[in-house]
């Protein structure tokens, strides 16, 4: 018997950790997947198989133990290669080695370095002062990692506060890139990593899925790992990360949206009008910081001199030079701050634009 397990245990590793050449056709790599899958199920079959096949951690492929109707997603290593993965990947290697210095902890591979959950330890007692208790310090098997693991991850959904996290035990102890970055851009976010996460950063990803009489069918798709992300604006402060009015009104009442803009068109050109100028567009109108200047100087009743910004600027550096001293204007005011960025402005976003209006709209509409 403990040489057919050990027999077992060898097709396994050999089957499981074949290593891929490099193909450009997704079905190619499918195919092999198929063919994996089919051979370990047949091992499966035998008596000294694994009775529960999920919870054997030792396969680097799990897609071999899926079940029907199953879901699992992979990425081709070249994928990782790709330039704003490799962007998004020193940014976060960079944060945790910083974090972790005076630990005398290095990482050196996000994807290979962290499976086992001593690192992440290491970071929960660092950033938010969390000890992971009644734990080994170091796994020295896979039970142990994973009860570390399990742990840890526990206490990041106390910390996160996420409902359906897109990570698990499993897929982080598997070494699932995207569940991995998953994980550490929401940490990123909530520690607010000082070094500002690439905006709209995606992997491409294979879903695969199991059907009946053991087919695999696959998807490739895009997996969106980074969006627009908060910065810290230009006195260094981080935005809130809370929904605001805004994101109500363009997700779910985009009707009352048309109301919104039409009192903030009304008021802003209540107060230009003194200027002659007249407002047709926020977003475009507002964009260069110009017409911004010129509304908080008339509300706060003082006068800007022309040699303070650029009356008719004609390139970006220009336009958000002077955006950003109207957000100055607006702080030495007493103008309540907000989620918009002066990047935000001068690239014509609608959504930051009406949230500096209606701060102005919110101190001085008695006026």
């Amino acid at each position: 018997m403990a040489d057919r397990v050990a027999e077992d245990a060898k097709f396994l590793t050999a089957t499981l950790t074949k290593k891929r050449e490099k193909r450009d056709d997704p079905k190619d790599e499918v195919k092999l997947l198929d063919e994996e899958s089919k051979g370990a199920m047949r091992v499966r079959e035998r008596p000294t198989a694994p009775v529960n096949a999920a919870d054997d951690t030792s396969a680097e492929n799990p897609v071999a133990w899926m079940e029907v109707g199953d879901r699992h997603t992979l990425v081709r290593p070249h994928a990782l290669e790709a330039p704003e993965i490799v962007a998004l990947s020193a940014v976060l290697q960079d944060w945790i080695n910083v974090a972790l210095a005076d630990r005398r902890i290095i990482v050196r591979s996000i994807v290979d370095d962290l499976f086992d959950g001593q690192v992440l330890s290491e970071l929960l007692d660092e950033l938010a002062g969390v000890k992971i208790e009644n734990q080994p310090h170091v796994g020295l098997s896979t039970q142990m990692q994973r009860l570390k693991l399990k742990a840890v991850l526990a206490e990041v959904a106390r910390i996160l506060r996420v409902g359906n996290p897109k990570w698990t035990v499993t897929s982080i102890h598997n070494k699932d890139p995207v569940a991995i970055y998953h994980l550490l851009i929401a940490l990123a976010r909530h520690f607010h990593c000082p070094i500002p996460l690439p905006h709209h950063v995606k992997l491409r990803v294979i879903e695969v899925r199991k059907e009946k009489a053991g087919k695999i069918v696959h998807r490739d798709f895009l997996e969106e790992l980074t969006g627009e992300e908060v910065i810290p604006d230009e006195d260094g402060e981080w935005p809130s990360t809370e929904p605001d009015v805004f994101d109500t009104l363009f997700e779910a009442a985009p009707e009352k949206l048309r109301v919104v803009q039409t009192s903030l068109k009304n008021f802003c050109n209540r107060h230009l009008g003194h200027f002659g100028l007249k407002v047709d567009d926020l977003a475009e109108d507002f964009h260069d910081g110009v017409s911004l200047i010129l509304i908080v100087s008339i509300l706060g009743g003082f006068f800007v001199p022309l040699c303070e910004y650029s009356l008719a600027p004609v390139n970006y550096e220009a336009k958000l030079s002077n955006v950003k001293f109207g957000f100055r204007l607006m702080r030495e005011e007493g103008v309540a701050k907000t989620k918009a960025r002066s990047d935000q402005v001068v690239n014509k976003d609608l959504k930051a634009t009406l949230r500096v209006l209606y701060s102005l709209f919110q101190k001085y509409k008695t006026l």
